[in-house]
C-alpha cells in the first residue's frame, strides 16, 4: 500500500498534469534531467518511459530549439512558471508540441512539464502570397518611398519533393515564422516555383531566417529531416528611373532572375548577377521611354484584301523603329514592365494625327491599329484612348483596332468594357492570331468582335487536318456573324483555297508587303 507521502506525491503529479492539460507529463530537476514520465511518451517523443528517465530535456529537442528550451527551464525554475512555447523532439517530424510548465510548490527543485499536441488547422489557401498578387505588392512597396528596398530570395525548391499535405503544413509554418521575423512594411510571396521573396526596407537577418526555416520545416517534415534553405538578401537600386517606372523595371529584373534561378542561386554571385540584370533592365526601360517620348517609330501599312473582289478592304498599321528594325522585342519588354500602354497610345496618336492631316483625301481606307492585351487591361489607357477619339469624331469609320495576344489577358473586365465602348462608337474590333492558343477561343466566347484574324500557321499548312480546321474556323466566324481574315497568304493558290474554305479577307505578301505609303488613297 502507498503511504501518505507517496499518495501526496502522486496527487501532486497528476494534479499538475491535469492542470497543464497535457498528453505527456515529465518531471525534471532544475537542470532539465528527467526523473518521472507519464502519458504518451513513445508517441510524442519517440522514446519509451524508461529511455527518457535520466535524459536531459534540452538534449532531446531538435538542436535549433535547445537554447530556447534551456531558457524555458531557467524561467520556470526562477519564476515558477514560463510562457508556453511550440517545440518538437529531435527526429520526430510532423508533430508540433506545446510545452508548458511550473515548479512544484511542495517539492523544491522539481519542475513539472506538460506537453500537448498542437494541431493548428491548415489554412484554406497558401499563407504565402501567390505570384501575381505578390507582384502587385512589390510594385506598391517599391514605389511607396525613395528609400532603397532589400529583397531576400529564399530557395525552398525542396518542398516540391514533399507530399502535398506535408508541404502545405510547412508553408503554413514558414508563413507564421516570417510574420515574426519581418518588418510591418514587408511583403512576402512566391517569385517562382520554389523561390520565396521577401521585400522590405530594412535588411533581413539571413542567418536567423535560415535557422528559423530549418527549425519549422524539421518539425513539419514527417521524416523529421526538414529543409536546408538557401537565402540571400540583395539591395534594389532603381537608378535614375522615374518612380512610376522603377517598380516595374525592378520587378521585371526580379522575375527574370528567379526564372533563371540566379545561376543556381549561388550566394556569392547573387548581388553581382542581379546588379547586372537591373542595369540591363534600366537601360531597356530608358530605350522604351525615349521611343515613346520622341515618337521614334515609323508607320508601315499592309493591305488586307477582299478574297472575292481582290479589292483592298483596310490596312493594318505596323510600327517600325527608326533604325528599320521590328519593334517586337521592344513591345514584349514593354508589356512585361508595364510600359506598353504608353507605347500603344503613342501609336494611336500618330495614326489619328496622320488621318486628320489627310482629311482632304477622298475615300479614306480604314486602318487597323494593334493594341496589346496589357494596354486594354489598363483603365488609364482606356481613358486616354477614348479621350483621344472624342476629340476627333471623324475617325469613326477610318480606324479599327486589333487585340493582339502577345500577352495573355489576366483581368477581362476592363478589356470587355473598352471593347464595348469602342463598338458603341462604331469602331470595329478584331481578334488577332485566333487559333494560336486556347486563350483565343476563350476570348471569342467572352468578348464581342467584328473581325477574327486566323493565325497564319494554319494558312501555310497544306495538311488535310489543318485545312479542315480552317474550314471549321471560317464556318464558326460566319455562325457568329464576324468577318474572317486569313493571314500569311503568300500565293494565289493559297488565296483561292482560302476563299473556297469560306474566308472573307486575306493578308500576306501575296497582296502586298508593309509599306510607309498608302497607295490606294488618292487626292481630290
Amino acid at each position: 500500500m502507498l503511504n501518505d507521502a507517496s499518495l501526496r506525491l502522486q496527487r501532486d503529479r497528476f494534479v499538475g498534469f491535469a492542470f497543464a492539460g497535457g498528453d505527456l507529463l515529465l518531471e525534471t530537476d532544475l537542470d532539465g534531467c528527467i526523473t518521472y514520465v507519464a502519458g504518451a511518451a513513445q508517441t510524442m517523443s519517440g522514446q519509451s518511459d524508461d529511455h527518457l528517465i535520466g535524459k536531459t530535456l534540452p538534449d532531446l529537442v531538435i538542436p535549433e530549439l535547445r537554447a530556447k528550451t534551456t531558457d524555458f527551464l531557467a524561467a520556470v525554475s526562477t519564476k515558477g512558471r514560463a510562457m508556453p512555447f511550440r517545440m518538437g523532439f529531435d527526429g520526430i517530424g510532423g508533430r508540433w508540441l506545446v510545452l508548458s510548465g511550473h515548479s512544484s510548490p511542495d517539492r523544491p527543485g522539481v519542475l513539472q512539464l506538460s506537453f500537448r499536441f498542437d494541431l493548428p488547422s491548415l489554412p484554406e489557401r497558401d499563407p504565402l502570397i501567390e505570384e501575381n498578387a505578390f507582384k502587385n505588392q512589390v510594385l506598391e512597396h517599391l514605389q511607396s518611398s525613395d528609400q532603397a528596398s532589400t529583397l531576400t530570395m529564399l530557395d525552398l525548391s525542396e518542398l516540391e519533393d514533399w507530399s502535398e499535405e506535408a508541404a502545405s503544413a510547412c508553408r503554413n509554418e514558414i508563413g507564421k515564422s516570417l510574420s515574426e521575423l519581418c518588418c510591418e512594411d514587408s511583403a512576402s510571396g512566391w517569385l517562382d516555383d520554389g523561390i520565396l521573396g521577401i521585400m522590405q526596407k530594412t535588411e533581413m537577418d539571413v542567418d536567423a531566417l535560415e535557422a528559423t526555416i530549418r527549425t519549422h520545416s524539421k518539425i513539419a517534415d514527417p521524416n523529421g529531416i526538414g529543409l536546408t534553405p538557401k537565402a540571400s538578401s540583395i539591395s534594389l537600386e532603381s537608378g535614375d528611373l522615374h518612380p512610376s517606372e522603377a517598380g516595374q523595371a525592378l520587378l521585371y529584373a526580379i522575375n527574370r532572375f528567379a526564372e533563371t534561378k540566379g545561376e543556381g542561386f549561388r550566394i556569392g554571385s547573387l548581388q553581382d548577377g542581379f546588379d547586372v540584370m537591373v542595369k540591363d533592365t534600366v537601360k531597356r526601360v530608358v530605350e522604351v521611354r525615349e521611343t515613346v517620348d520622341n515618337d521614334s517609330i515609323e508607320l508601315n501599312f499592309q493591305p488586307i484584301v477582299d478574297l472575292k473582289t481582290g479589292q483592298i478592304h483596310h490596312y493594318e498599321v505596323l510600327s517600325r523603329l527608326t533604325n528599320g528594325k521590328s519593334p517586337f522585342d521592344l513591345v514584349c519588354f514593354a508589356e512585361q514592365v508595364g510600359l506598353i500602354a504608353d507605347f500603344d497610345l503613342m501609336v494611336c496618336r500618330r495614326v489619328v494625327a496622320m488621318l486628320d492631316d489627310r482629311r482632304r483625301w477622298r475615300k479614306p481606307t480604314p486602318l487597323a491599329i494593334n493594341l496589346s492585351a496589357r494596354s486594354m487591361e489598363s483603365r488609364a489607357f482606356a481613358e486616354g484612348l477614348m479621350t483621344l477619339l472624342a476629340k476627333f469624331p471623324s475617325m469613326r469609320g477610318q480606324i479599327m483596332f486589333e487585340l493582339t495576344e502577345s500577352a495573355a489577358i489576366t483581368d477581362p473586365e476592363p478589356v470587355a468594357n473598352l471593347i464595348e465602348k469602342l463598338r458603341k462608337r462604331t469602331y470595329k474590333v478584331c481578334l488577332d492570331d485566333f487559333g494560336s492558343g486556347a486563350a483565343a477561343f476563350h476570348y471569342l466566347r467572352s468578348f464581342s468582335f467584328d473581325y477574327v484574324k486566323v493565325d497564319g500557321l494554319y494558312v501555310r499548312s497544306t495538311g488535310r487536318r489543318d485545312q479542315s480546321i480552317l474550314r471549321g474556323m471560317a464556318a464558326l466566324c460566319k455562325e457568329l456573324g464576324v468577318v474572317s481574315v486569313a493571314e500569311m497568304v503568300e500565293s494565289k493558290t493559297q488565296a483561292d483555297r482560302l476563299q473556297r474554305l469560306g474566308f472573307d479577307l486575306g493578308q500576306g505578301y501575296h497582296f502586298g508587303r508593309p509599306s510607309p505609303d498608302l497607295p490606294d488613297t488618292a487626292p481630290n
